[in-house]
């Protein structure tokens, strides 16, 4: 068997140029990383010192009432926005225009009048004639979005050559299913 020889205190080659290139690069690299992460605190420090100002200068807010009353009735007002808001609008919309496409150059809607709170809708229009309206008026009634759709009023327009009839109805919002 032969002898194993190892040399614990031999030397290394220098290193070559190409190793030391990399190694003044990574240093600059580094020394670049710096230099910004420097620069961005001091731009965050100098942000937050302008929020404070604003935050100073700004107007405080007058503090919630403690008058139950008060309170009271602005959660009510808050509570009716918000039903307004979460009305499905769109069902309705699309309830009137796919009957209006059906009746299209023979009914003219002049006016929507939806009461969210109470959930009926008033409707003006102008029809053709007195036979239209009434079939509108069935229309609306067979549909999945109105109930008891009543004619509240209509007139025939003498002065018009065409004689049509302004007609006014009224009708329930069913609730979406």
């Amino acid at each position: 068997m032969r002898p194993l020889f190892l040399d614990y205190q031999r030397r290394s080659p220098p290193p070559g140029r190409a190793s030391l290139a990399l190694l003044a690069f990574g240093v600059l690299l580094a020394s670049l990383a710096l230099f910004s992460h420097q620069a961005l605190l001091a731009e965050i420090a100098r942000h937050e010192a302008r929020i404070g100002e604003l935050a100073r200068a700004a107007p405080k807010s007058t503090a919630v009432t403690s008058d139950p009353r008060q309170l009271d009735e602005e959660v009510k007002r808050a509570n009716v926005i918000l039903r307004q808001l979460t009305q499905p609008w769109d069902a309705l919309f699309r309830a009137l225009e796919s009957t209006s496409a059906l009746q299209e150059k023979t009914i003219a809607l002049l006016t929507i009048q939806p009461d969210a709170e109470k959930r009926q809708v008033k409707i003006t229009g102008e029809a053709k004639n007195l036979a239209v309206m009434l079939d509108y008026v069935k229309l609306l009634s067979d549909g999945a979005v109105l109930s008891n759709v009543y004619l509240v009023s209509h007139q025939v327009q003498t002065k018009d050559p065409d004689k049509p009839v302004r007609f006014s109805l009224s009708a329930e919002w069913k609730p979406p299913t």
